[in-house]
């Protein structure tokens, strides 16, 4: 038993008796294993609550590092076998390669006048009962500047997590991309398409995933029901593209 669920015991422990009336013969006070596991049950829903917090941070953190080109940080965040994709350069797999990932959006630290805003917002975030993974999406609102070209972008972030010793880890970072586009025109006149895998630096795996940016439609599929139905979501056809077959 851990300190939490012990104190949770003795709680229980003098609630049980006292609520027991001692006029009522028939009345029997909980027995010690009843209340052992009530008292382990509360302390799993207060370390998914805290766990729901702690994720949040990972993801915020992430963003910050992201936004400021600190490469080696951000790689840090993940689990030893951790993937990262983003639009559709491909998986990158583990903190080493994922660093150099990143490092392809610029060098350490950022150039002078680069701009690399990746705003993380609107967190749907879902921790498993036992505590030891979780789900979440986002959604990314993108300021960015580079040698003298500002661009606007968005898109949706649909990750696993992994708990490493009661240290949450990023299992898979995929950021879908929505639209990149030009600054002064806009998504609406200039939109940009999505860069393809690196021949700098090659990915670990192709695309999960073939689709395209604005004009084009794609739609992440959501990692939760709805709600209320608590049934899956469907969003129309599939616009996602088959991959080429290899010759």
């Amino acid at each position: 038993m851990t300190k939490t669920s012990t104190s949770i015991l003795s709680a229980l422990v003098v609630l049980g008796f006292a609520a027991v009336p001692v006029a009522a013969e028939e009345a029997k006070a909980p027995t010690l294993e009843q209340l052992e596991a009530t008292a382990n049950k509360y302390e799993m829903e207060v370390a998914v609550l805290k766990s729901h917090e702690a994720l949040e941070r990972l993801q915020a953190i992430y963003g910050y590092y992201i936004d400021k080109g600190l490469w080696d940080q951000a790689a840090a965040l993940f689990a030893k076998d951790g993937t990262y994709e983003f639009g559709q350069r491909g998986v990158y797999v583990g903190p080493a390669h994922i660093k150099k990932a990143l490092a392809l959006f610029g060098p350490e630290h950022l150039e002078p006048g680069q701009l690399n805003n990746y705003m993380m917002l609107q967190p749907i975030i879902d921790v498993a009962p036992d505590n030891k993974t979780a789900k979440a999406r986002w959604r990314s609102d993108v300021l960015l500047e580079k040698n003298g070209e500002g661009r606007w972008g968005g898109g949706v972030y649909e990750n696993t997590y992994v708990n490493d010793h009661g240290t949450w880890k990023f299992q898979s970072l995929h950021y879908y991309v929505t639209q990149e586009s030009d600054y002064d025109q806009g998504w609406g006149k200039k939109p940009f398409p999505m860069e393809g895998p690196s021949k700098e630096f090659p990915p670990d795996r192709p695309p999960t995933v073939v689709y395209k940016s604005l004009p084009g439609v794609y739609f992440p599929p959501y990692h939760y029901n709805n709600p209320v139905t608590d049934k899956p979501v469907h969003y129309g056809p599939d616009r996602a593209e088959k991959p080429e077959p290899k010759k």
